[in-house]
């Protein structure tokens, strides 16, 4: 498991720190105060585990315990500017394109009252949406800032980490994700960050019932192993196919001609 923890400094001009969890005021999420400049940040630690998620799962339970001013990406910072500082964009501050060892697979959504599920709940209900192969294997569960509120009673909000058994570049898991259902392969993308402090409530009622966040044992996710399951194959195939109709509408015009760049 190798990802990289950060802290949010003062914006360019100085004016406005940003926050590292959503705040929520009577149930609605609200916009956090921006500065007037570029957001700028400073790395706490560079985590290197590759066969274990627990540095993840107590990297997060201490984020949400001690209520730290944290986010979580993939890649290294590569180049830091003389204050130390750096911006989260790949290639001039992080590393593009690395080849990561786990993925997160969020649910959202949910049945009427799925938000008053405990983890263990929400998480077998999870699971039984996905392929055999992620049956068994290593993760972290999370639940995520509106879970327990009542202003979203449909809401499943958890979050899993898996690791992988093989790593990939976010290109690469985008298209081998594409055949499931459940996951939303867009998300795979370079400098993405990962929220996972503690809300900022105000006047929301949020009572939490049980953990929020949990580590599992088990094996490695082995994405190699989806090409035994006949949905998925299906799904990816329509995938692509629907993808190759997208490249051919963008590319030619209404008479056939292929369009000058």
């Amino acid at each position: 498991m190798t990802f990289t923890v950060v802290t949010p400094e003062l914006s360019s001009r100085g004016d406005v720190k940003p926050w590292a969890s959503k705040m929520f005021v009577d149930g609605k999420s609200v916009s956090h105060p921006k500065g007037r400049g570029p957001f700028w940040w400073s790395e706490v630690k560079r985590v290197e585990a590759i066969h274990t998620l627990l540095p993840l799962y107590e990297t997060i339970k201490e984020i949400r315990t001690k209520n730290l001013n944290h986010v979580i990406v993939e890649e290294p910072v590569h180049t830091k500017e003389s204050s130390g500082h750096f911006r989260l964009l790949t290639s001039e501050y992080l590393e593009k394109d690395i080849k990561r060892n786990w993925i997160l697979v969020e649910f959202d959504h949910g049945e009427l009252g799925c938000n008053e599920l405990t983890l263990e709940q929400r998480l077998t209900g999870a699971l039984a949406l996905l392929p055999e192969a992620f049956q068994g294997c290593e993760m972290v569960a999370v639940l995520s800032s509106k879970s327990f509120m009542k202003a979203y009673p449909n809401y499943m909000g958890l979050h899993l980490y898996f690791r992988l058994a093989k790593p990939y570049t976010n290109a690469e898991l985008r298209r081998l994700l594409a055949g499931l259902d459940q996951i939303d392969a867009s998300v795979f993308s370079n400098g993405r960050r990962h929220y996972v402090a503690a809300p900022i409530l105000k006047n929301t009622e949020r009572e939490v019932v049980g953990e929020e966040v949990k580590y599992f044992e088990g094996r490695a996710l082995d994405l190699r192993e989806l090409e035994k399951d006949e949905r998925y194959k299906k799904n990816l195939e329509h995938s692509r196919t629907m993808q190759a109709v997208t490249r051919n509408f963008v590319n030619f015009t209404p008479d056939g001609e292929t369009m000058q760049e």
